[in-house]
Order: C-alpha cells, then sequence, then structure tokens
C-alpha cells in the first residue's frame, strides 16, 4: 500500500503496486489496468469538489469519476514517470509534482506549470501551499521549509534525519501540516512542532 484516503461518501480508497482499492467496511473492490488505469503501480490520490478521483500512477494522473478512468499521460510517453503532491487548488485546477516541476490538467492535457520556488528542481518533493498563502517545499532526502507571503524562507524540520517522506495538510486546519518521516509523524502549526 502506497497511500490511503477516506471519500465524502465513506469509502476507504487503497493505492497500490497493483492498482487502487475500494473498501465499503465489508467487501473490496480492486479496480488495475484492464479498468482502465494506465499502469498498476498507483502512488496516490485525492478526491476533487466535484467526487471525481485523481491518481497518481507510474505513467501519469488519471481520473475516476465513479464510472470510468480518463488518463492525462507525461507528454514524454516513453518513460516512466512518479507524480506526487496531488492537489487541487482555490480555483479547482489539479496539480502535481514530477521531477521537481510542477504540472497542471488544463483543457483535458497535462502541461507544465509555473515553478513557485527557488530550489534545484530534482531536489524538490513535496510542496504544499497553504490557506494563508505560505508554502511548504521538502526536499528530497533533506529538511522542510516554508516560505511565507513576504517570500521569508525558514527551516521546518531538519533534526530528525533522513528527510521526510510526505507531508499532508490537515483536513480541518489548512494552515496546519503532518509531516511523515523516518522518525515518525509530526504535526506542525503556527512554528510549533509535535510527534
Amino acid at each position: 500500500i502506497e497511500s490511503a484516503m477516506e471519500d465524502s461518501r465513506g469509502y476507504l480508497w487503497l493505492c497500490t503496486a497493483g492498482g487502487i482499492s475500494r473498501f465499503d467496511g465489508k467487501n473490496f473492490v480492486n479496480f488495475d489496468v484492464k479498468d482502465g488505469l494506465p499502469v498498476s503501480h498507483c502512488d496516490e490520490m485525492i478526491e476533487d469538489k466535484k467526487g471525481c478521483l485523481w491518481i497518481s500512477t507510474r505513467f501519469g494522473l488519471s481520473m475516476f469519476n465513479g464510472k470510468k478512468f480518463t488518463n492525462y499521460r507525461f507528454p514524454d510517453t516513453s518513460i516512466t514517470t512518479y507524480f506526487a503532491n496531488l492537489r487541487q487548488d482555490k480555483d479547482g485546477v489539479i496539480r502535481c509534482l514530477m521531477g521537481g516541476n510542477f504540472y497542471k490538467v488544463q483543457n483535458d492535457v497535462l502541461v507544465k506549470d509555473k515553478k513557485p520556488y527557488g530550489f534545484e528542481d530534482s531536489a524538490v518533493w513535496n510542496y504544499l501551499k497553504l490557506e494563508n498563502g505560505s508554502e511548504v517545499i521538502t526536499l528530497y532526502g533533506a529538511a522542510a521549509y516554508i516560505r511565507n507571503k513576504e517570500g521569508k524562507t525558514e527551516v521546518l524540520m531538519d533534526q530528525y534525519g533522513n528527510g521526510v517522506l510526505r507531508c499532508r495538510q490537515d483536513p480541518k486546519d489548512k494552515d496546519a501540516i503532518y509531516f511523515a518521516c523516518p522518525k515518525g509523524i509530526f504535526h506542525w502549526k503556527k512554528g510549533i512542532l509535535r510527534r
């Protein structure tokens, strides 16, 4: 299992190396390439404002509207890709990160987006934009940083070793963050980091 989420209907969804699975509390329903996914290895999933699921796979993004999958491939379809940090912005645009570059779905096509950070491309692992306008950036195998609306950057966490693996906004507080790293799960809000 790469990741898990609960959708607005109460289903538990799992992203795995063999596709995605939906659990209703009693039974699993599994989806893979034969159902329309571009590849079976799925890493992350979010639900958009319309209730559609967006899945990051090793061959681009896939959207599931409950009936069928629509796939959005990286422009160079000959390479394996790892898309991460799926999010839907306030404007409804689906955005993601791949290889340190940002992409968005625009007019049903996956296109390169602007870079909102100043780090070396290949090093960026996670990116979040908080409700208060601050940006959270983590680097592969390294620290997590926050940049406020005025452009001031500071280290959020680096003393826990081996870098941040994932970071997610707190579903109940869009200005707070959960970090997963080798030494545990941490919660950050207003400069206070708790394990």
